[in-house]
Order: C-alpha cells, then sequence, then structure tokens
C-alpha cells in the first residue's frame, strides 16, 4: 500500500494505468483508455473486460463486468466491485483530490478508492480486453480472502456514511477459491473446460489438481477417465 501511494506522489502524467505484475497487457491497451478518456473527460476511471488466466497462462474464461456508472456504482456500494484493478487507468488529478489508497484498507484499496472516486466522477468498464488477469493460488486475494470480505464490509459502510444513505452491504461467497473444498472445484471445473476444448494437458492438469485436493471424491477421478477415454486418443 505505502507504495501505491509512493508511487501516485512520484508520477507527473495525466493519467495513472494500473496493473499487477503477474498479467499481461494487450499492446493496445494504453491507446484504446487513452483514447476514451480523452474523449469523456467526466470519466475518472476506466477498466475493461479481462481474460482470465492461471499460473501457467492457460486461458481460463473471460471475466463480465458491467459497463454503465450508475450499475457499477450501485453494486460498489454493496460491496461487489465491477472495476478489475489490474485494468484500470485513472486521471491522477482524481486520484490525488480523493486522498489516493487508504492505507488502512490493505486487502480491499481498490474497491475502497473506486468508491470515492465515484463521488467525484464518473466510473466506466470498456466493453472490450485489454489484460489477461492471471489468478493463482498465492495471490494476495486467494491467500487473504477472509480478511477480504471483513474490509469489503467496512469499505461499503463507509461510503454509505458518506453519501447520507442506509448500508447497502450483502454478504457474497467469496468469487475466488477459500478453502480446500473451493479449490477443488474450481480443479474440476476448468478440467472440463479444457476437456470441452479438446485441450488434454489443461485437463489433465486440472483433473490431477482436483484428485490432489480431495482424493476421495469422484468428480475429479470421472474427470481423468474422461480424458484418457477421449482425450488419450488423439
Amino acid at each position: 500500500m505505502p507504495t501505491l501511494n509512493e508511487g501516485l506522489l512520484l508520477a507527473r502524467g495525466e493519467f495513472i494505468a494500473r496493473m499487477d505484475a503477474d498479467d499481461v497487457a494487450l499492446s493496445d491497451r494504453f491507446e484504446v483508455q487513452v483514447a476514451y478518456l480523452r474523449e469523456h473527460p467526466e470519466v475518472v476511471c476506466l477498466g475493461s473486460k479481462v481474460q482470465c488466466i492461471d499460473e501457467a497462462g492457460r486461458f481460463l474464461y473471460e471475466g463480465f463486468h458491467v459497463m454503465d456508472h450508475e450499475v457499477i456504482q450501485e453494486l460498489a456500494l454493496t460491496g461487489s466491485c465491477h472495476l478489475s484493478h489490474p485494468t484500470v487507468m485513472m486521471r491522477r488529478a482524481a486520484v490525488m483530490a480523493v486522498g489516493g489508497y487508504d492505507p488502512q484498507m490493505k486487502y480491499v484499496e481498490d474497491l475502497d478508492l473506486f468508491l470515492r472516486l465515484g463521488e467525484f466522477g464518473r466510473l466506466v468498464n470498456l466493453p472490450r480486453t485489454v489484460l489477461k488477469y492471471r489468478m493463482h493460488p498465492s495471490s494476495i486475494c486467494g491467500t487473504f480472502i477472509l480478511r477480504q470480505a471483513e474490509q469489503i464490509k467496512l469499505a461499503s459502510d463507509r461510503a454509505c456514511a458518506r453519501r447520507g444513505i442506509p448500508p447497502r452491504y450483502i454478504e457474497r461467497p467469496p468469487w475466488r477459491p477459500a478453502n480446500r473444498l473451493s479449490r477443488f472445484e474450481h480443479a474440476v471445473r476448468f478440467g472440463w473446460t479444457g476437456y470441452m476444448r479438446g485441450d488434454r494437458e489443461m485437463a489433465q492438469a486440472y483433473a490431477a489438481k482436483a484428485i490432489r485436493l480431495i482424493p476421495w471424491r469422484s468428480d475429479g477421478w470421472r474427470l481423468l477417465a474422461c480424458i484418457v477415454l477421449k482425450l488419450g486418443r488423439r
């Protein structure tokens, strides 16, 4: 968190582009986002759709985010963030005007900042992909997901208090795996994704992961059997 704010202080450009070290920006990301912000001065924070990839760079699915400012804001107030932090490009002046990142909100610094930016200008998502978002168990979100849930409620409650409206937080199950069972379910899901694509390497990798996680569940073994019987002949 201190590093994020230090970067804001050191930056001299009009726009701040956020990205994590393990993600992959598409080649035209800056061109597309700068052009949009130039054409829409009322927008202070611009995100996009993402392609979710795993630690090996395998495509998992295309992430969905709502595009409209009003819906993004309404969902954010309930604790559901529909701006993917690594995709956003923000106006530096707006970020500084709302105080930058809050060091107390270590695990939800993005949602907290977006809620404050939403009180300053408009937040929008592009209906196209500008970044490949890497998902892996050792990420900050995956490691501290329970602590993160506590801070999501705090960010939501603070935003509602600032706006003089009743609390709107809604408790939701984590969208990332938070325990062995959910990691197992994700492994089975992505194993079948690879199977349906005819990607034997991906399907086998996730079947093996599922079996390692919960070897007594039949789901992983059934997936592996289908891979051997169908994809194994290719």
